[in-house]
Order: C-alpha cells, then sequence, then structure tokens
C-alpha cells in the first residue's frame, strides 16, 4: 500500500511539472507568432487542441492519483473509468502535436514531392488516431463491463494491441522526422545551419524515445496490467515531449529578439563602464594636481631666494606639457603655484 501511494505521488508530482512547462512551451509558441506579426495557421490551432487534449489526460491522471492517496481500492469503478478515459486523450493527444509538426513542414516546405510524402504520412496518421481511439474504447464488450467486474465480458489481446500500436506510432514519429531533412539538404545555406535546422526538426525523436519506453513498461513479461505508476508516467513524458517539440522549431523569432535584447544590454553595460572609466581617469588626474603642489611650492621658493638664474617654464595639464614663451616682467599662473616678475625664462 505504501509503494502504491509513494508511486502515485511521484506520479501526481510530475504531471503537475509537466502542466506547467508544456504550457509555457505553447504560450511561447503563440508569443513567438506574435511577434512576427503575422497570422496564426493550421499548425498553432493544432498544437493547441494537442494541449487541450493533454490537459484532460492529466487532470485524469492526478484525479487517480488523489483517490489513491485518499485510500480507495486501486481497482474501484471510478478508476476503472479514469484509465479507461485516458487512453483516447493520450493517443489525441500525441496524434494533435504530429498533425502540427506536419501542417508545420507543408507551410515550409511547399515542393510537390514534399506536399505528396506529407500527404501520405498524414493519412497513416489519422488511420492511426482513428483506429487507437476506437479501439481503446471498443477492446472489451459489453463496455459496462470494463467498469463492472462482476459482469461477463469478452477482452481482446489488450498488451498485444498496445504493442502493435506503439510500434506504429515510433514508425510514424520516424517518417515524420525523416520528412525535412531531404528538403533541408537541398537549401542555399551553409553546413553549420543546415545542421543548427536539423538538430532543430530531429528533436521530435525525443517522443520517439519515450514510445519506446512505453513498449518496454507495457509489454514486459512481468508486468501485471498495462495500467498503473510506471505507464502513466510514461504516457505522461511522452505527451509532453510531443507538444514541446512540435513547438520548438518556431521560436526562431524569440531567439533573434533575445540575442537584440542580450547586445542592447552589453551595449549599454560597456557604455557605462566607458563612463565609469573616464570619472576614475579624471579622479586620477585631480589627485594628480594635488600631489604637484608641494613640488610646485619648492620650486617656487627656490625662485624667490634665487637660487635659479635660468628657468624654463612648463605647465602640467593631464599629462601634457603646455611651453610658456615670454614670461619675464609678469606674474605667471599656473595650476597651484604663481612665479613673480623674478624669474626669467630662457
Amino acid at each position: 500500500m505504501g509503494d502504491s501511494i509513494s508511486s502515485d505521488e511521484s506520479v501526481f508530482g510530475l504531471a503537475v511539472a509537466m502542466i506547467v512547462l508544456t504550457g509555457l512551451a505553447v504560450c511561447l509558441r503563440f508569443l513567438s507568432r506574435a511577434t512576427t506579426k503575422t497570422s496564426y495557421a493550421a499548425d498553432d490551432w493544432w498544437v493547441g487542441i494537442g494541449l487541450l487534449f493533454f490537459y484532460t489526460l492529466m487532470g485524469l491522471i492526478i484525479s487517480n492519483a488523489l483517490s489513491a492517496e485518499r485510500g480507495s481500492p486501486p481497482a474501484s469503478e471510478t478508476t476503472l473509468k479514469i484509465y479507461y478515459a485516458a487512453g483516447p486523450m493520450s493517443v489525441s493527444a500525441t496524434a494533435a502535436a504530429k498533425v502540427s509538426i506536419l501542417c508545420l513542414y507543408r507551410r515550409i516546405f511547399i515542393t510537390g514531392s514534399f506536399q505528396r510524402s506529407s500527404m501520405v504520412v498524414s493519412l497513416l496518421l489519422f488511420i492511426y488516431w482513428i483506429t487507437s481511439v476506437l479501439g481503446g474504447l471498443l477492446a472489451c464488450v459489453p463496455i459496462q463491463a470494463v467498469f463492472q467486474t462482476d459482469l461477463p465480458v469478452t477482452c481482446i489481446n489488450t498488451r498485444a494491441f498496445t504493442l502493435g500500436l506503439e510500434l506504429l506510432n515510433c514508425l510514424l514519429d520516424i517518417a515524420i522526422l525523416a520528412l525535412p531533412l531531404k528538403q533541408i539538404r537541398k537549401l542555399q545555406l551553409t553546413t553549420r545551419r543546415k545542421v543548427q535546422l536539423s538538430i532543430i526538426f530531429s528533436l521530435g525523436g525525443l517522443t520517439t524515445v519515450a514510445g519506446i519506453a512505453r513498449i518496454i513498461v507495457v509489454y514486459l513479461p512481468s508486468s501485471t496490467s498495462d495500467v498503473g505508476a510506471g505507464n502513466m508516467i510514461v504516457v505522461t513524458i511522452e505527451n509532453s515531449l510531443g507538444i514541446i517539440c512540435a513547438c520548438l522549431p518556431t521560436y526562431g523569432p524569440l531567439l533573434t529578439k533575445a540575442q537584440a535584447i542580450a547586445l542592447s544590454l552589453n551595449t549599454w553595460y560597456t557604455d557605462s563602464g566607458g563612463r565609469d572609466r573616464t570619472q576614475s581617469e579624471q579622479r586620477e588626474g585631480s589627485q594628480n594636481v594635488q600631489a604637484g603642489d608641494k613640488p610646485a611650492r619648492k620650486l617656487y621658493n627656490q625662485i624667490e631666494d634665487g637660487a635659479l638664474d635660468n628657468l624654463y617654464l612648463t605647465e602640467a595639464i593631464r599629462g601634457s606639457a603646455v611651453e610658456h614663451e615670454d614670461v619675464s616682467g609678469r606674474d605667471i599662473a599656473l595650476d597651484t603655484f604663481k612665479v613673480k616678475d623674478a624669474a626669467e625664462a630662457v
């Protein structure tokens, strides 16, 4: 019982974290579109639909985790209903994210061959979506027997069915990842830029990794059920990554704006530092002038005492020397002392 509650707490914490991260990713996507002042396209709306399915799924998972913490039996009718509804929500969130990616590709790459290839993948995706939802809802007949375990029921092999769907899901992920790579190689860009774009479009491969993890969790021979804490954790991560990865390629305008802001801040900081250095130099110059008071007074005394027969006068002004050509017969004002007419310059 304690292990079950601990697992449900982990599921709850992960669900809350993914709700925040996924919502932030979608908000940044729409903010990026608003930055360019362009109208929203089909890929934006599809990712929004995927987010709604994902939030519904998270609500079901959190509800189940909270009911488990309250001590409800793990196979209660409420829990079984939650599992029953979670399946179609999970598939729909994943499929909507994939549709969003395909719509984005079709908006960027407009060549005829790419449009045809992406249409074929889209058709396979919708077949996968419909099959998964209907298969999950009609896996057991009658449907009431899913919630009422005392009724006679006939079910398909749900483990094999889930395995087949996840394998198809992984193949679709690979096909979607491969679609833009050929087009990127044809672009008139530097090799570095092509690599960057390929990496960005390949980030969707993270969902493939999550799909493989789900296959392992569901199809392990030691597994007693295709539902449970482990499956819920993998489902949460898989759906969240699908939506986040669908948003990543759209962040270009935001990154450009962030770089501009960083450059402005750096320029402001540099200018501010320059002003500080100028003020520091001025303070040092003033200190140097003050430090020269004593030698100046000493020289003045020497002149009054007649110790110097001939004198060549210069005035120090911030490191430069200004010569006084005619100083006989009048007072010469320097910064900190005055030479009387007894001095004669040569």
